[in-house]
């Protein structure tokens, strides 16, 4: 499918339990105009996949990390920001790795930030939250 669908721009992955970390890094490689993609609920991959995924997708816009219990974790969002640092809207509801360093590394990278949804996200700190309020209002 890669080989044929060069300029796919949006992917939506979310749900499929059978997705490995070399099926998902093969499917990076095959989509270098990738705006959006949505691998929510996908949890039987790591988060090192993900540097390789951000290096490859570094237009992506919009990114559903919904329930990636597994998959989303601050080392994975310091590589998002750090890649795809014009993402404008990213989902990491209730993916409980996450905490306070991921989500400022991710704020502080990525300018264009218009949506965040942390919900159910247990080691963000309110503290964090302010941060990341102020410094998207004021940037």
């Amino acid at each position: 499918m890669a080989n044929h669908c060069n300029e796919l721009q949006d992917l939506d992955l979310s749900k499929n339990l059978k997705l490995t970390d070399h099926s998902l890094y093969t499917l990076g490689l095959g989509y270098p105009n990738l705006t959006k993609l949505n691998i929510s609920g996908c949890s039987t991959f790591c988060d090192g996949v993900v540097e390789d995924l951000a290096d490859h997708y570094q237009n992506l816009r919009v990114l559903n990390f919904y329930g990636c219990v597994r998959t989303a974790t601050d080392m994975a969002l310091k590589a998002i920001g750090f890649y795809c640092n014009r993402m404008q809207t990213i989902n990491l509801g209730w993916c409980d790795k996450i905490g306070d360093e991921g989500v400022m590394s991710l704020s502080y990278s990525c300018l264009d930030l218009r949506a965040l949804d942390i919900g159910g996200c247990i080691l963000i700190t309110g503290k964090t939250c302010v941060l990341v309020y102020v410094s998207n209002v004021f940037s």
